[in-house]
């Protein structure tokens, strides 16, 4: 059930997290066609920055700001437009990148924070469990940017398959793997931080 309150003068819906477990599972189902259980974006520029509210370290700014650009992040990968913000947060912000202890088994979750007058989805919190996949990972970088670009994907409407998501039908519709799998993927193959032919397609149709 989704909590109401206001900030601002703007209406504020806290949603149930998103989040990305750590247990690896083999990958037994599929998400559904998007948009499924994640509130849809506004389909503006997907603006970002990094919260002063505990700050994202050096290396998962890094790799947050490599998910999202245009040589082989978001961008890259979509018509999504977008925009760091370097200066600071603001209410415009879409995500909030946070870098956040959240104890054993999750490695990241989202969240929408705000949204608009046509119930799309104006501001994400993104959390990032560093301490977590440094302690799970074999290969923590390569799990910190796979989860990050799970995360940036439940910002842009998808959803995730796999470690028991009760869906049906191959991953990605194709049957190859992509980043909205859940679980432990720290191989640094390029799946892991791609989003596949059919989650580009409904984003670029959906945006």
């Amino acid at each position: 059930m989704l909590s109401v309150r206001r900030r601002a003068g703007a209406v504020i819906l806290v949603a149930p997290l998103l989040g990305q477990m750590l247990v690896s599972a083999p990958a037994s189902a599929a998400h559904r066609p998007w948009p499924d259980r994640v509130r849809a974006p506004d389909r503006l520029t997907h603006t970002f920055c990094f919260s002063t509210t505990n700050p994202m370290g050096p290396a998962a700014r890094s790799r947050a700001r490599y998910a999202m650009d245009d040589a082989d992040g978001l961008m890259a990968q979509t018509v999504v437009d977008t925009d760091e913000i370097e200066a600071g947060c603001g209410d415009a912000t879409d995500i909030l990148f946070r870098q956040v202890n959240m104890g054993w088994g999750t490695a990241g979750d989202a969240r929408c924070l705000a949204v608009n007058d046509i119930g799309r989805c104006d501001q994400w919190r993104v959390r990032i469990n560093v301490e977590a996949i440094n302690v799970a990972a074999t290969n923590p970088g390569y799990q910190i940017r796979k989860t990050i670009c799970h995360e940036i994907g439940h910002t842009v409407g998808l959803w995730h398959y796999g470690a028991g998501d009760p869906y049906t039908g191959p991953a990605d519709r194709n049957g190859a793997d992509n980043c909205m799998k859940s679980g432990l993927a720290d191989g640094g193959q390029a799946w892991t931080r791609s989003y596949g032919p059919h989650d580009a397609s409904a984003i670029n149709t959906n945006w």
